[in-house]
């Protein structure tokens, strides 16, 4: 009997144990299915025509997949503390219908010969791909130096053979000169939404820039950096990467196997074109080119996100335009007090009986009551 009784015990903890396994709860499976897990990025703040600005962000799931149809009701801003409660426009930035310029940094190095090479090859196409015809595309080659494939261009076939005949330039990453490098040539591009895109096992060796001046090159430029992780070797340096796209607001997409390279090309593609453009004023802080701090918020049902990013509240100088119209305005203001000053001159002469007369000799203005010239006359009689 107790036999019995231990027996059944046991099938029921067994069949207990199943019912709570079979329901416990798949995290992988919720993370991807629920919208509430969002990250918020500041990709970019352009304040050229402060108190003016436009906010490019990213809000994406936890599988970097970005959230689209968000509205303005989903979005709050604050500047230096204080929210901007007016004029919040919120727009997805696939239908602004504005461009963006990219730079794609490929890691040529040494230890990229063969299928290193080959994959990030196929992420440059599938990015070239992707422009649409407002796009400009710029592609860099790294190792010791860097070399430019092209500059600024838009979509067309001869590209794809451009880049199908990169080559491993060989020697050291000097990825921190590379990224300088590229981020520079980048800011002379007069399109307002840059990006910087990299694709590097995340070695740095022998650069003449260290992190900290070449992070500081990236925020003068203000564009964000998004990277594919590579794993070439052990990956241990794959987190010197990831700071640095979180640093710029940008993001790290990892590529576990080399043939995933595409792969994430195309999610950060996505991130970038289904990402929103936000537009507002702001009243309560003067421009100053002083760092002020923005703060962006993304609420969608019942979780949230929030993301800080510094800025320059850009003192804008006057226009050529307004410098001509006060030049003007201040021409016009010296005639008009000439003009007045003449026919007050005029006046005051009238009233002393001064008119147009002149004596003969000295020329000198006389009174129409004068018989003779009082300045002969006194210059007479000194003589």
């Amino acid at each position: 009997m107790k036999r019995t009784m231990r027996f059944i015990s046991i099938c029921c903890l067994v069949f207990i144990g199943y019912g709570f396994a079979g329901s416990a709860p798949n995290d992988k499976a919720d993370k991807s299915k629920n919208p509430g897990n969002i990250r918020l990025r500041i990709d970019q703040p352009v304040t050229k025509k402060y108190p003016l600005m436009e906010v490019y962000v990213s809000v994406g799931d936890n599988n970097h997949e970005p959230l689209i149809s968000l509205v303005k009701g989903n979005f709050a801003v604050s500047v230096d503390g204080k929210e901007i409660t007016s004029g919040l426009d919120v727009a997805g930035f696939q239908y602004t219908e504005e461009g963006v310029a990219y730079s794609l940094l490929i890691a040529g190095n040494g230890m990229m010969e063969g299928e290193s090479i080959e994959e990030q090859l196929k992420a440059a196409i599938a990015l070239l791909e992707s422009l649409r015809d407002q796009d400009v595309l710029s592609v860099y080659v790294f190792g010791e130096e860097v070399k430019a494939v092209f500059e600024f261009e838009k979509k067309n076939e001869s590209l794809i053979d451009k880049i199908t005949k990169i080559e491993v330039l060989g020697g050291n990453p000097h990825m921190y000169d590379a990224l300088v490098f590229s981020a520079r040539r980048l800011n002379s591009s007069e399109y307002k939404r840059k990006v910087l895109i990299i694709m590097t096992d995340g070695r740095d060796s022998g650069s003449r820039y260290n992190d900290e001046q070449m992070l500081s090159v990236l925020d003068e430029a203000n564009i964000p950096v998004y990277s594919v992780g590579l794993k070439i070797m052990a990956g241990q340096n794959l987190a010197k990467i990831n700071n640095i796209s979180v640093h710029t607001g940008g993001d790290y997409v990892y590529a576990p196997q080399l043939n995933q390279a595409s792969k994430m090309m195309q999610l950060i593609t996505r991130q970038i074109l289904f990402g929103y453009r936000l537009k507002f004023h702001v009243d309560h802080v003067k421009g100053d080119n002083q760092l002020h701090q923005l703060q962006v918020k993304a609420i969608v049902k019942d979780s949230e996100s929030n993301f800080f990013k510094n800025f320059v509240a850009e003192k804008i100088p006057l226009s050529t335009l307004v410098l001509i119209i006060i030049i003007v305005l201040i021409v016009i203001a010296v005639i008009v007090f000439i003009i007045i000053y003449l026919f007050q001159l005029r006046k005051t002469r009238k009233e002393l009986g001064i008119s147009k007369r002149k004596c003969p000799k000295c020329k000198q203005r006389m009174k129409d009551d004068w018989d003779e010239c009082m300045f002969c006359k006194i210059s007479n009689n000194k003589s």
